[in-house]
């Protein structure tokens, strides 16, 4: 693999509770690393407005409605 082909590939970072600060600043550090976000959260909204916050083209963050609590 060339240095070029190399440089398109991407890693994927999953970030739970990205609707808190903890969460969007892990993914915001995980975006300027170079990686893409799958950016989840219980609340449909909180992911939906982080992922518009973090990268608002869309290219990169990946909203997902997501509770991994074991009950």
């Amino acid at each position: 693999m060339t240095k070029q082909q190399n440089n398109t590939q991407k890693t994927v970072a999953v970030v739970t509770g990205i609707g808190g600060d903890i969460g969007k600043a892990i993914a915001s550090e995980m975006l300027k690393a170079g990686h893409m976000v799958i950016a989840a959260d219980i609340d449909e909204r909180a992911a939906q407005d982080a992922a518009d916050t973090l990268d608002p083209t869309g290219n990169l963050v990946v909203p997902v409605t997501s509770d991994i609590t074991d009950r």
